[in-house]
């Protein structure tokens, strides 16, 4: 998988990443004003590493938009509460000295979502092995998407349902830790 920047990130599966140092799995979510990495922020980014230790959770504050009632309605993010936060490139060196301390990189629809629109804001993402949740589980109980040849995506919420995880949708802390437990869900079962 080669990533917006060009950086090659090889696809590993759930089991295979907790064949790591659990210290070195960085699992990580963004929060944004949108879906378009070149026209909407990053309002909230959370990383956890496998032992289930927070290694960074913050807000932003945007600099491309003043209001975003579409994402708000979803996340849950309202513009009062990021307005005296710092913007990501205030804090683009600390989040990419953290995720160049890994050994593998995890999230839920990493690839084609957080990666991405984390390059784009400036946050140096390391070559390393990738693990995206979503397509490990999708390929095992998705439907196949004919027009896009792809399996269909399926939320991280009726995945965690599906596995048994519970948490509160939409905030990255909360999907950070429902990821790394999903992961090791399917890791454990043998599904992946």
């Amino acid at each position: 998988m080669t990533s917006a920047g060009g950086m090659k990130h090889a696809r590993i599966s759930c089991s295979d990443t907790f064949r790591h140092d659990p210290e070195r799995i960085l699992c990580l979510d963004i929060e944004t004003t949108g879906l378009d990495r070149r026209s909407d922020d990053i309002l909230s980014l959370a990383i956890v590493d496998g032992t289930g230790t927070v290694r960074y959770h913050g807000y932003f504050r945007p600099h491309l938009k003043s209001k975003w009632p579409e994402a708000q309605a979803v996340n849950g993010i309202d513009p009062g509460e990021v307005k005296d936060s710092p913007q990501i490139c205030d804090e683009a060196e600390r989040i990419s000295e953290i995720l160049w301390g890994s050994e593998v990189l995890m999230g839920y629809n990493l690839i084609s979502f957080d990666l991405p629109f984390l390059e784009e804001k400036g946050i140096a993402i390391p070559p390393r092995p990738v693990c995206d949740v979503m397509l490990d589980y999708t390929e095992k109980h998705g439907e196949w998407d004919e027009d896009r040849q792809r399996y269909k995506w399926i939320s991280l919420a009726k995945c965690a349902s599906d596995l048994g995880v519970t948490f509160r949708p939409h905030d990255p802390l909360e999907d950070s830790m429902a990821t790394m437990k999903c992961a090791s869900n399917l890791a454990n079962n043998g599904i992946s």
